[in-house]
């Protein structure tokens, strides 16, 4: 709708006022819906939560005037600085430079303090500069200056996208943590395509006005202000006053985009300052650098959390998680055959070309672990075939005794990890750590530990 409105429409007329109704009709039929559905897309009572409201807001107003940005950067430097297609996108290169290394480096930060309310303030401020510097760009502008303002959006950006992301999931309840987590991209969707929208009719109706003033003689025909602007690909045949002056238009009213967004990136930046900050738990100290730029997918909160514990484990060295378990168990094994016993007891009899294929270690160092699980009677060879020619592992009495000291112990370390949840979220944290634990028989990134 803001797509037409100023532009095919006005915003008085019948049809932008029937779409404004419209949306505040579906909205209040969406709650009406929400409240009575056995099982809510967004649950209502998530909005009760501070952290969540905020977050939603912040990530709806930085979509908001992000994506301006994002969406007028290529054609700012095509059609004002002269870049190819190609070209463009390797001149933007800097801001995904800048938004990379914050978003790695507060990432760091936050696991190591469990403090995360600084960056979005500092980001949301970094990022209103980024715009700020961007709207000052014309077409004389230097490739190294418009990198540098890039480079300083794109710094202020990766502060406060997945921060937010982080924050949502760190303060709602285990049963909502799947909706939360989608909820949270799913409003900085929301607020990126009413912005695009909304500064789409802003640029059309600068370049409109701005090509109806003061054209030069010589703009008719093809080279006329209408026609260029629905489409600019016969500008170069133009006279040379024409090309300029159309240029300078164009230049200009994606100046006043970016400048419109400074005020919107402002209004994030003061809202950040609100956003609560709850003791991070466990599971959440690691930030999720994926959800920078996700889009609001259908994930349970099982899945969630599975991916949380994923990335919590895989900052730790696999050769100390397996022997940390095997000391809890009270077992004396090494790494490798700690998990080869517990990928046993979970999936069963395996050969070790299937063990191998499954986690990519080299099958020799696999032969090798159960060659000493054999010695030591934990784990036996069973032929198969007519022939008897094929052979799996499979574990012996002894072995599936050690195989439940370490189950005792891959759940008391599961259980260390998700011991912040509030106690009305345990049944669902009791069915997720048994899925987990599951999950850590095939693990994939075993390779150091054997």
């Amino acid at each position: 709708m803001s797509s037409f409105g100023g532009n095919a429409w006005k915003w008085t007329s019948p049809q932008a006022i029937g779409m404004i109704v419209l949306c505040a009709v579906l909205i209040v039929v969406f709650i009406f819906v929400e409240q009575r559905a056995a099982e809510p897309v967004m649950p209502l009572r998530m909005f009760k939560n501070r952290v969540f409201v905020m977050a939603s807001i912040i990530g709806f107003v930085v979509g908001f005037s992000m994506f301006s940005a994002i969406t007028y950067l290529p054609m700012f430097l095509q059609q004002v600085l002269g870049a190819t297609a190609t070209e463009s996108g390797l001149r933007m290169l800097p801001m995904m430079i800048g938004l990379l290394l914050t978003s790695m480096g507060s990432g760091q930060i936050i696991s190591k303090t469990g403090k995360y309310k600084i960056f979005p303030i500092l980001g949301c401020g970094i990022f209103a500069v980024g715009l700020y510097l961007l709207s000052t760009m014309t077409a004389h502008t230097s490739v190294m200056t418009s990198s540098v303002y890039m480079f300083v959006l794109g710094f202020g950006l990766g502060l406060v996208m997945q921060v937010l992301v982080l924050a949502v999931q760190n303060a709602v309840q285990y049963r909502d943590l799947g909706a939360a987590t989608s909820g949270a991209t799913f409003f900085r969707s929301i607020g990126s395509s009413v912005g695009v929208s909304v500064f789409g009719a802003v640029f059309a109706g600068q370049l409109s006005s701005r090509l109806a003033t003061n054209p030069p003689s010589n703009a008719t025909g093809k080279c006329s202000g209408k026609v260029l602007e629905e489409s600019s690909l016969g500008l170069s045949h133009c006279p040379t006053g024409v090309e300029s002056w159309f240029i300078d238009a164009y230049a200009g009213a994606i100046q006043v985009v970016f400048f419109a967004a400074v005020p919107i990136a402002v209004i994030a930046f003061v809202l950040a300052w609100f956003l609560p900050e709850v003791k991070l738990r466990t599971v959440t100290k690691d930030a999720n650098l994926g959800a920078t730029f996700a889009m609001p997918q259908q994930t349970s909160s099982l899945q969630e959390l599975t991916r949380a514990i994923a990335r919590v484990m895989t900052s730790d060295d696999r050769k100390r998680v397996y022997q940390r378990l095997a000391d809890s168990a009270g077992v004396d094994l090494g790494p490798g055959a700690a998990w080869m016993v517990w990928r046993l007891h979970v999936h069963g009899d395996s050969s070790v070309s299937e063990m191998a294929q499954e986690t990519k270690v080299d099958a020799a160092k696999l032969a090798a672990t159960l060659d000493t699980l054999t010695k030591q009677r934990l784990a036996l060879l069973v032929t198969s075939g007519v022939d008897g020619s094929g052979s799996s592992a499979r574990l012996s009495d002894g072995g599936e005794v050690v195989a439940q000291k370490l189950r005792v112990a891959v759940r008391a370390h599961l259980v260390e990890l998700l011991d912040d949840w509030a106690p009305e979220d345990q049944e669902g944290i009791q069915a997720a750590i048994t899925h987990i634990a599951e999950i850590l028989g095939n693990d994939a990134r075993v390779g150091n530990a054997i």
